[in-house]
């Protein structure tokens, strides 16, 4: 059974939200802002500015992509480095996937930046030995 948590604010961190829910927050902010200070503009000109806006933010999100800069994120625990004792610790394991999970848990990472992050801690220790 798991423990009971507390649903604060702070639970739910930004990145865990799905990206077309913030990104339609921010398009939506900017349209507002966009119609509340054209007002002056013919209703034609209006729409135009605000579609040409919100088309280009949403090339420029999608573009992005999201991906931080591996070496920026926490290096592993020492709980999760106990789990990469054998050097044959593979990305296709499960303990590679158990610790992978812990990395998240701990840092509250996403999966994918977690499987980056251990599969270079992999990659150095082999180097290393």
């Amino acid at each position: 059974m798991s423990e009971r948590r507390s649903f604060a604010p702070s639970d739910f961190p930004l990145r865990g939200m799905p990206g077309f829910l913030v990104a339609y927050v921010i398009l939506s902010g900017i349209c507002v802002w966009v119609g509340l200070t054209v007002q002056g503009l013919p209703p034609f000109w209006g729409g135009l500015l605000c579609g040409v806006g919100s088309g280009f933010l949403g090339a420029v999100m999608l573009l992005h992509g999201g991906k931080r800069d591996i070496t920026k994120l926490a290096e592993p625990s020492g709980s999760v480095r106990t789990m990469f004792k054998a050097l044959d610790c593979k990305f296709p394991s499960r303990s590679f996937a158990e610790a992978a999970k812990a990395y998240c848990d701990e840092t509250g990472a996403t999966l994918s930046e977690a499987t980056r992050v251990l599969k270079a801690y992999v990659a150095k220790r082999k180097s290393q030995q």
